[in-house]
């Protein structure tokens, strides 16, 4: 199958990837994980048929934690409860919630001064149904609207509080001297979640990996072939 690799450099002021098992006050993960890296790429642009698959993730940043105290609710609106008073909107606060009942200060532990370096490639998926679509068309507008700083949506580096920056990275390879004297040597990351996988039922699966980083950079296994690899097993 056709691909184009593809370089970009992400920065901001703060990250916050959320570990799924902390969703009340919410902990990031220690890096960027592959789906929200593909997810940046959509924001600039999305398109039907293209697939965004991230082989390497650089750290160029120490990895630094901040905390911050958010208002949040201890409530959330019931759905079904909302439908059942939408025909009989005699009872209105049964469905609402008030913020000064459910108001409760959280912390948020987020990443502070993230910058990253994403090495991956885009291919055409040939079951999108888009059959006159060009690679080479592709990575032309991925580039013109990454030197243009054009979006499809604003990306954001896991949290719409915290914006992203995003360029295309000119060396494109993987530069020891982009790494910080602080990320050298072998350190094992805690698990976290790679991709998102939708089946054909209504059925979501989570895949999760254990990366490692080395010298500042993670290898990350490519989604097709763990497939295959579990379709074989």
């Amino acid at each position: 199958m056709a691909s184009a690799d593809f370089a970009v450099e992400v920065w901001g002021k703060g990250a916050l990837f959320t570990q799924p098992q902390a969703k009340i006050e919410k902990q990031t993960y220690s890096v960027i994980t592959p789906s929200a890296a593909s997810g940046l790429l959509k924001s600039v642009y999305w398109h039907p048929g293209l697939e965004y698959i991230i082989d390497a993730i650089q750290v160029c940043n120490p990895i630094q934690y901040g905390t911050i105290r958010v208002n949040g609710t201890t409530q959330v609106a019931n759905i079904s409860t909302i439908k059942k008073h939408m025909d009989n909107p005699t009872n209105l606060d049964a469905c609402c919630i008030l913020p000064a009942r459910s108001r409760q200060q959280m912390f948020m532990v987020y990443l502070k001064d993230v910058r990253y370096i994403i090495h991956g490639h885009i291919f055409l998926n040939p079951n999108s149904g888009q059959p006159n679509m060009s690679l080479d068309k592709a990575i032309d507008i991925l580039n013109i609207r990454l030197q243009n700083g054009q979006n499809w949506s604003q990306p954001f580096l896991g949290c719409r509080e915290f914006t992203a920056h995003i360029k295309p990275y000119e060396p494109g390879y993987l530069s020891f001297e982009e790494c910080n004297p602080l990320l050298l040597g072998y350190t094992q990351l805690e698990p976290m979640l790679h991709f998102i996988e939708y089946r054909e039922s209504t059925a979501v699966m989570p895949h999760f990996y254990r990366p490692a980083m080395i010298d500042g950079v993670i290898q990350v296994p490519n989604p097709q072939l763990w497939e295959k690899a579990v379709m074989n097993a």
